[in-house]
C-alpha cells in the first residue's frame, strides 16, 4: 500500500507492507490518516505514533529509506541518512520510501508538523526504488 508522508512542507510516498510485521502494519493502517509531530535528528525522521504493539522483528539496523516502527519511542521511523542507522532495540520493518526521500533529506534537524495518510488505496507501480 502506498502512503503519503508530509513533513515541513515536503512530501514523500512510502510503500507500506504487512508481510514482515502484520500486527504493526494493521495497527498503523487503522490509525491513518494521522497528524502528528515529527522530529528529525541525526539522519533519522521519527513520527510520534503510539501503536500499542511490541516489536515483530529483530532488526536493530535500519537502512536508508527504510520505514519501521520502534516501540520504545512509540514512533514510526524513516532513515534519511545515506548510511544505515542502528537503533538500541529491535524495530518492526514496515516498508520503504519510494519517492521523495531526497526532499525529506533537505529538512534541517528540528521538530515539524507531519501527516501520514493512505494514497487512495494505491499500490506500487514500477520498480521499488527510493529517490
Amino acid at each position: 500500500m502506498i502512503a503519503r508522508l508530509a513533513v515541513g512542507g515536503r512530501a514523500a510516498r512510502v510503500y507500506l507492507t504487512w508481510w514482515r510485521a502484520p500486527k504493526t502494519y494493521a495497527a498503523l493502517v487503522s490509525r491513518l490518516p494521522a497528524a502528528t509531530r515529527a522530529r528529525i535528528a541525526g539522519g533519522l525522521l521519527s513520527l510520534e505514533l503510539n501503536l500499542s504493539v511490541t516489536h515483530e522483528g529483530h532488526r536493530s539496523t535500519i537502512c536508508p529509506g527504510e520505514v519501521a516502527y520502534w516501540p520504545p519511542a512509540s514512533s514510526v521511523i524513516v532513515v534519511l541518512s545515506p548510511e544505515c542507522v542502528r537503533v538500541p532495540s529491535p524495530a518492526s520493518p514496515l516498508g520503504l520510501v519510494v519517492s521523495g526521500l531526497e526532499a525529506l533529506r533537505l529538512l534541517p534537524d528540528g521538530v515539524y508538523e507531519a501527516t501520514l495518510d493512505l494514497a487512495d488505496r494505491e499500490d506500487v507501480k514500477g520498480p521499488l526504488a527510493h529517490t
